[in-house]
């Protein structure tokens, strides 16, 4: 059994970067997921489906964030820095991101800038995801997808593009999209952008904060509101957010968020098939059964560890 995964690991990471097509965006050899949209849209739903997915095709995963929780720093990938930080990616092809990140600035935009309450302004909030944002690139995602490794990642500059000019709405400040493009960081990150970026599409958001309420992840973002979040939607939808997506090299493509789970990793799983199909391992598969399979999975551990915290509370 394990000669078979080996053989379909080394089977999808031989094609890593041979489609010209996936040069034109980051010009690396690897490939990078995206997933924007709204706070509780199922971000996480689809980042943890893909990342199952890549397990079951033979693809060894790495969760950066939670090496980001544990040191509150960017790792390193030469073994001849401070080993405390050093993380061996010839173990892993796949590689889970978010942003912002959990350390340096991006732990202080999560602990500051977009706390209830905060006092920041959009354009300093905007400033701030921009630096964040091209530290990640240089330091981290760079290297991986010069190695060849598949990266996905929730949030990147889509959200300061849709989030910040209705912040600055908000607060009677002037910020446009255009000027949140021009902050060097964004504009960066523009031009080395994304493969593919997934956006969960809810056609009425006002279910979100039922959704927020009920997910272990406990943010006290300011943005976690209803309308503000109305006030997003239509932009993730809109024309011109895609346009200048793929005007980027990117492609965009949306998924139904608003319907059940299983239905939200069907439709992620068909347009990974679609876009993508050898290299996660789709081209064969039905994505309605594998859905399932993957809603599954994550039942029988959201089981488990709830029998975990039952028999042993003190933990």
């Amino acid at each position: 059994m394990m000669r078979r995964v080996d053989e379909r690991r080394m089977k999808v990471v031989s094609l890593f970067g041979t489609g010209e097509d996936e040069k034109m965006v980051h010009g690396r050899k690897g490939l990078f997921v995206v997933i924007d949209g709204l706070d509780g849209s199922g971000k996480g739903v689809i980042q943890d489906a893909v990342a199952e997915q890549c397990k079951i095709t033979g693809l060894r995963v790495l969760d950066l964030n939670e090496f980001w929780k544990n040191s509150r720093t960017h790792p390193i990938f030469t073994s001849d820095k401070d080993p405390r930080y050093y993380v061996d990616m010839s173990l892993y092809d796949v590689v889970l991101t978010s942003e912002p990140t959990y350390c340096g600035i991006g732990k202080m935009i999560r602990d500051e800038f977009i706390k209830t309450g905060s006092d920041y302004t959009a354009t300093e909030t905007a400033a701030a995801y921009g630096l964040d944002r091209e530290i990640l690139h240089r330091k981290v995602l760079f290297p991986l997808l010069d190695e060849g490794k598949i990266i996905v990642q929730s949030r990147n500059v889509v959200s300061s593009l849709v989030y910040q000019p209705v912040q600055a709405e908000e607060r009677r400040e002037s910020l446009t999209r255009e000027d949140v493009v021009s902050i060097h960081g964004n504009n960066y990150c523009l031009e080395n952008g994304p493969n593919l970026v997934v956006i969960p599409v809810i056609q009425d958001p006002s279910g979100l904060m039922e959704r927020l309420k009920g997910r272990k992840k406990k943010d006290d973002s300011c943005f976690e509101r209803l309308e503000f979040q109305m006030k997003l939607n239509p932009h993730y939808q809109s024309n011109a957010l895609r346009e200048l997506l793929e005007g980027y090299g990117s492609k965009v493509g949306y998924v139904d968020a608003s319907q059940t789970e299983v239905v939200t990793i069907r439709e992620t799983l068909g347009l990974l098939k679609k876009e993508y199909g050898e290299m996660f391992g789709l081209s064969y598969v039905d994505v309605s059964r594998r859905a399932e399979q993957i809603w599954d999975t994550f039942e029988r551990e959201r089981i488990r560890k709830l029998k975990s915290v039952i028999e042993f509370p003190h933990k």
